[in-house]
């Protein structure tokens, strides 16, 4: 085993350090990382809602509750760490259970362009 082999993080630590970062609010999100976030949250949404009912009425609406219920906390950390790289406090996530604030911190979080230098949130990504 070479040397580099050696210090590089198994995939457990990688998988530990991203949940970690994932359930503090502090800090920021880059713009790539939000967007994958937020298309693997849906997609697991989106694959439980596709799910067949006809072996179990009513157990997949109730299955399907209890994620989009485990997933809401998650992606609300993520949209305030968002906001963070862009500037603005994550109060302006209280927003987000109103369908208008839903959509636009949405998109905002999705186009928005991060601060290039640190801010009072912590530094950019490419300086970590």
């Amino acid at each position: 085993m070479t040397e580099e082999q050696q210090l590089q993080p198994g995939l457990g630590a990688r998988a530990k350090a991203v949940a970690r970062a994932y359930l503090d609010p502090r800090g920021r999100a880059s713009r790539s990382e939000y967007i994958a976030f937020t298309l693997a949250l849906f997609l697991a949404f989106g694959a439980a809602t596709g799910a067949d009912e006809s072996n179990a009425p009513g157990l997949i609406s109730w299955g399907i509750a209890y994620i989009a219920l485990a997933m809401l906390p998650i992606w609300w950390i993520a949209v305030v760490r968002r906001l963070h790289d862009c500037g603005y406090s994550g109060l302006w996530s209280l927003f987000l259970p109103t369908p208008p604030g839903f959509l636009i911190l949405l998109i905002v979080c999705a186009i928005a362009v991060g601060d290039p230098v640190p801010n009072r949130f912590g530094p950019p990504h490419n300086q970590r």
